[in-house]
């Protein structure tokens, strides 16, 4: 049987694992248009959909209250080069974001409250270039 702290770390990789799958998916969302003129280009609004979306269907059954976005930028070829809000400098088309994640507490949760949040910070590259 696994012990309470193992079950909060796996549930934390999983809460990571799902916030990267969720900014792949993001990244996927290509710019139809400027990729017609050779131009590749992260479309935006269309970027931060999917991420939502696959972020929520990845996410269930780990957490205890839904993720909040707290940060959400695309920055494509023309914002290039650029220090995120976090510090990292971005050379390629990029996501960044900042998630905040509650995690239901497995035991302790008088001790220690009943839930624990963290925050997951990721930029995400242009795998495509």
């Amino acid at each position: 049987k696994k012990r309470s702290s193992q079950v909060l770390k796996t549930n934390m990789d999983k809460s990571k694992d799902a916030v990267t799958a969720a900014c792949l998916a993001g990244i996927g969302e290509i710019n139809q248009e400027a990729l017609g003129y050779n131009v590749l280009e992260i479309d935006a609004d269309n970027a931060e959909a999917a991420f939502a979306a696959y972020l929520q269907n990845n996410i269930q059954g780990i957490i205890s209250t839904l993720p909040v976005i707290e940060d959400f930028v695309v920055y494509n070829r023309g914002d290039l080069p650029v220090v995120c809000a976090n510090g990292n400098t971005l050379n390629d088309p990029s996501i960044h974001t900042v998630v905040k994640i509650t995690l239901k507490r497995p035991v302790l949760s008088g001790l220690l409250g009943d839930n624990y949040t963290f925050k997951i910070h990721l930029d995400c590259n242009n795998v495509l270039e």
